[in-house]
């Protein structure tokens, strides 16, 4: 995968941002990277190892997204 002069000042741009709170932040990053990645949906999620699950902290969809909701819990085994 090569990176592109434009895709470099995008990421350069971000890092040097000051965000007003930790929200607006993971915005700014899932949609950089939804951008860069051209993936339908990014998000942030927390294995919970005691419990068994991924809980889905943030989503950023896109229009070919796959609907996955902030609360949702997943079964560690059924990830990858």
């Amino acid at each position: 995968m090569s990176v592109t002069s434009s895709e470099l000042t995008s990421v350069s741009n971000l890092v040097a941002t000051v965000f007003a709170d930790l929200t607006e932040a993971v915005e700014a990053v899932l949609g950089l990277a939804q951008d860069l990645l051209g993936m339908g949906t990014m998000f942030v999620a927390s294995a919970d190892q005691d419990n068994g699950v991924q809980r889905i902290i943030a989503v950023r969809e896109g229009t070919q997204g796959c609907g996955i909701a902030p609360g949702t819990e997943i079964p560690l085994h059924q990830t990858v």
